[in-house]
């Protein structure tokens, strides 16, 4: 299952769409961004180098949420942006001890902070009605 899933991830690249196949989820990226196959807490976003913000992209069924988590240092300014073509989705910001950054009752689609402590923070998309979402996350991090 584990070579499907690599040539699947190849091809979804190729192709530019998600695709979920042997419940395998894998998301293409959008250029800088990479992201590593699924871990159960998350996928992680990852910066090319030089690059300050990456952009990943995703589907959700209704009521869905898919879990992304970025390292980040503390003092650099976090923004995370969402966007989407189909459906409505809202984010859900925790840090690596669970403390809510941005709860997802405040139905934001953008969040901006400068960083107290340098962690992993998980960002929580979540589909907000009954509709199935496509989405666009983008995460950028930069030293103020």
């Amino acid at each position: 299952m584990t070579v499907i899933c690599q040539a699947l991830a190849r091809l979804t690249i190729l192709i530019g769409c998600t695709l979920v196949v042997l419940g395998c989820g894998l998301s293409a990226d959008v250029a800088p961004a990479t992201s590593t196959p699924a871990q159960s807490a998350g996928q992680r976003i990852q910066f090319q180098s030089g690059a300050t913000s990456a952009t990943v992209t995703g589907y959700l069924t209704a009521k869905a949420t898919d879990k992304w988590l970025v390292s980040a240092q503390s003092g650099q300014k976090f923004s995370a942006q969402l966007t989407f073509t189909s459906g409505k989705a809202v984010l859900y910001i925790t840090d690596s001890n669970g403390k809510v950054i941005l709860s997802d009752s405040a139905n934001a689609t953008t969040y901006s902070s400068v960083l107290a402590s340098s962690q992993d923070y998980e960002i929580n998309v979540t589909s907000s009605n009954q509709t199935a979402t496509d989405y666009s996350l983008t995460v950028t991090l930069r030293i103020v």
